[in-house]
């Protein structure tokens, strides 16, 4: 077996157990008040939501970042008119300004 589909099993068989021990909301949800104490349901639902902001703050991070590289590229088709200018035009600019 090549090393990197051990490390893929490795790391396959140490999360599994896990994955399948996780509590989704809707099993939380579904336990008798008792079983939980409201504590724990608070904390749980604080540490979802703080995650879930979190996460979408990455994303909307992410895209905004992303379209402005776009939009501010040679591949968007809004700058296929786009001004540019030569080294030499620029150094002659900046000898007349200093002028």
């Amino acid at each position: 077996m090549y090393s990197h589909q051990m490390i893929f099993f490795r790391i396959w068989n140490y999360y599994l157990p896990l994955y399948h021990s996780y509590i989704s909301a809707n099993q939380i949800s579904r336990m008798a008040s008792s079983k939980i104490p409201l504590s724990v349901r608070i904390t749980d639902a604080v540490h979802r939501t703080t995650v879930l902001g979190l996460v979408g703050i990455c994303i909307v991070g992410i895209g905004s970042i992303t379209y402005n590289v776009y939009r501010n590229s040679d591949f968007a088709k809004m700058n296929e008119n786009k001004l540019t200018f030569n080294k030499e035009q620029y150094h002659e600019a900046r000898k007349e300004e200093d002028n």
